[in-house]
């Protein structure tokens, strides 16, 4: 049972589309919080590692909330609960960019772990992002990419 409760927690990870708490830099849930959001910037938080069992899961969650958004230009990932990126689930993110920058979107990444960072630095990852980035910090990410961001 205890397997199986665990594979059904890492195949469709808790994905959260959130914003900023205002006066704060914190960021909680959308659904649960009153948070700031903006048209242009899609913020989503991955409660999981990504593998080769989630990331189909996580680009259809990603591509979905994109769906919603006529005026989005960039997604971040803010990845402060990922401690791993397999290298399957990285082949696959790279071949997601691709069908984002023909939307004309980026992807970006936000508060990756240093292991994380590691392993996507020696696969190249700004190689991969294309016109996407990683952050230290969120803020960092939003001052970058909203227009009206102070």
């Amino acid at each position: 049972m205890t397997i199986i409760i665990f594979l059904r927690r890492t195949s469709l990870p808790h994905i959260a589309v959130v914003g900023q708490v205002e006066g704060t830099e914190q960021f909680r849930n959308i659904e649960r919080h009153s948070v700031i959001t903006w048209p242009e910037l899609l913020l989503i938080r991955i409660d999981e590692n990504i593998t080769f069992a989630n990331i189909a899961y996580i680009t259809e969650f990603i591509s979905e909330q994109a769906e919603k958004r006529p005026e989005l230009e960039h997604i971040v990932l803010k990845c402060s609960s990922v401690s791993y990126i397999d290298t399957t689930a990285f082949e696959a993110i790279d071949s997601f960019v691709k069908g984002l920058e023909n939307r004309r979107l980026t992807l970006n990444l936000s508060e990756v772990k240093g292991p994380v960072m590691d392993k996507l630095s020696q696969m190249h990852i700004e190689d991969h992002l294309s016109k996407g980035r990683v952050f230290s910090h969120t803020t960092d990410a939003i001052k970058a990419l909203v227009k009206t961001a102070t």
